[in-house]
């Protein structure tokens, strides 16, 4: 299942056109961004987004 997060490497891709978010390579920066974001959704007390129960519709490109 593709995630539900997109991270794009723009200086090795400008046009966003892979997400790296899923990539091993990326883990560290993942973590990062995820742990910035639940310290920022405490500070504010906003609360975590829970979307529909709708499956994801990959279209081909």
């Amino acid at each position: 299942m593709p995630s539900e997060y997109e991270l794009y490497d723009l200086a090795n891709d400008p046009a966003e056109l892979r997400n790296v978010a899923d990539d091993p390579t990326y883990a560290d920066i993942r973590a990062d961004l995820e742990a910035e974001l639940a310290r920022l959704q405490e500070e504010f007390g906003d609360q975590p987004y829970v979307g529909p129960d709708t499956p994801r519709l990959d279209w081909p490109l």
